[in-house]
């Protein structure tokens, strides 16, 4: 049992990432932020009115930081899909 409890202790004591994506301009005017999209997963769209310099600001929103964190960023100019309707279809029948 004492090993057990100190596991559960070990494992309470670890801290997980919260990323937060923030767009800026050249100015350092926020343009767009999310937080939490798919679970604590920020996903960010946004159409640049301007062509210009911006900024991509991703960390923590408590600030931590762990060396054992990584982000995986992905920027394209294509739609990305994040629902579907209806959730199922029928099976279609051949026809005769």
């Amino acid at each position: 049992m004492i090993c057990h409890r100190l596991a559960d202790r070990i494992h309470d004591l670890q801290q997980v990432p919260d990323p937060i994506l923030i767009v800026r301009d050249a100015k350092g005017t926020i343009l767009a932020s999310n937080d939490n999209y798919y679970a604590s997963d920020p996903l960010l769209h946004h159409k640049f009115a301007l062509a210009g310099n911006y900024y991509l600001e991703v960390r923590d929103v408590r600030f931590a930081g762990d060396p054992h964190w990584t982000y995986c960023i992905e920027i394209n100019d294509r739609p990305f899909v994040t629902h579907a309707f209806p959730y199922r279809s029928s099976r279609v029948r051949p026809r005769n």
